[in-house]
Formats: structure tokens, C-alpha cells, sequence
């Protein structure tokens, strides 16, 4: 898959909320209707006042990819992450993906690909260990984006329903 030449990815500020919360709703519908057992759909202003929170709080990076038109087409949210040294495990530093999401019709055009790409910079320069994340066992889609990218499967967290 080629990567889309008119597509830019930077930092998102303040300024981007709007763009932010629209995908982000975008996302939460996909999730709601993917596992709505885990995941409510939530109204658009509870969402933006979320990511005001996100994009003010300086343990999270968000990145914005826009079209030639600077249209927002997808986001990488990132979370510094850092897991103190234990007995029985290392302390290790990572940025975790929150989120990952590219609107519907600029999918298997490479902006994932472009938003990994510059949330591994951001972590190589922080000197993070790696970008981690979490992915539903129902979205396989996902799945099979992520292994494309290059993610590799750590450890899987399995779940028993008490009832």
C-alpha cells in the first residue's frame, strides 16, 4: 500500500478540538456498535468536553492527519505510559495509542500508516521503549491493520463473564 503523498500529520493544540472531537465521535459510534457491551455511545458534547481534557493534559499527544485540504481524516492519540521497576518486572517506559482512527473513506491509503510512523518518532525521541496498545478481539480489521504496521502481539488479555 502506498502512503498518500497529500496527507500531512502534525500535533494537534487546542485550536483542533473541533477536528478532535468530530473523529472521535466517529470512533466511539464504531466502538458502541462493535462492543456495545463494553462501550456506550456517548453524546457529541460529552465527547468534546473529553478531548478538551485530552488535548490540555501534557501526559497525552494527539496527532491530526489532514487531506491536501486540511480536512482531518484520522488521529493517533498517545499516552505517556511508565511502569515502575518491581521485583518480579523491569520499569519500562512506553507511548501507549488511546486511540487510532482514520475516517472510512481514506482507509488502506497509508494514513495509519503515516500516523504510527510519526507517534514511533515521538517515541524514539522521548526515549520510550515502543508504542503499545490494546485492540478488541472483535475488530479484526484492526488486527490485521496493526500486524501490517508492524505491531506484534505481547500478551493477550482474556475475559470470563462472572454470570
Amino acid at each position: 500500500m502506498a502512503t498518500n503523498p497529500s496527507v500531512t500529520v502534525r500535533l494537534a493544540g487546542t485550536a483542533d478540538l473541533a477536528a478532535v472531537s468530530a473523529l472521535m465521535d466517529q470512533q466511539n459510534h464504531y466502538h458502541a456498535e462493535l462492543v456495545p457491551h463494553i462501550v456506550k455511545r456517548v453524546e457529541a458534547p460529552d465527547t468534546e468536553n473529553w478531548c478538551a481534557g485530552i488535548l490540555s493534559d501534557p501526559a497525552h499527544k494527539i496527532f491530526l492527519a489532514e487531506s491536501g485540504s486540511d480536512e482531518a481524516v484520522g488521529l493517533l492519540m498517545l499516552h505517556d505510559k511508565r511502569y515502575e521497576k518491581s521485583v518480579p518486572l523491569h520499569g519500562v517506559e512506553l507511548a501507549f495509542v488511546d486511540e487510532l482512527f482514520v475516517v472510512a473513506k481514506a482507509r488502506r491509503t497509508g494514513v495509519a500508516r503515516k500516523l504510527v510512523e510519526k507517534g514511533r518518532c515521538y517515541a524514539k525521541e522521548q526515549g520510550f521503549a515502543a508504542l503499545s496498545l490494546n485492540v478488541w478481539g472483535a475488530n479484526h480489521l484492526a488486527v490485521e491493520a496493526y500486524k501490517a504496521l508492524g505491531f506484534e502481539t505481547v500478551y493477550h488479555r482474556m475475559a470470563l463473564p462472572a454470570d
